[in-house]
C-alpha cells in the first residue's frame, strides 16, 4: 500500500484504487469464509 501515494496520484486512477480495495475485500471474504467452515467442523 505505500506504493500509492498523493505524489504519483497521476498514475494511480481512482478507479484502479476502487478495483484493489474490492478483490482485497473478496480475498478477505474468502479467508474470513475458510475460517468459520474450519470452526464449524
Amino acid at each position: 500500500m505505500a506504493a500509492v501515494t498523493g505524489t504519483s496520484g497521476a498514475a494511480v486512477s481512482p478507479g484502479t484504487v476502487a478495483e484493489h480495495r474490492h478483490g482485497r475485500l473478496r480475498i478477505d471474504n474468502r479467508i474470513e469464509a475458510a475460517r468459520a467452515d474450519s470452526q464449524r467442523r
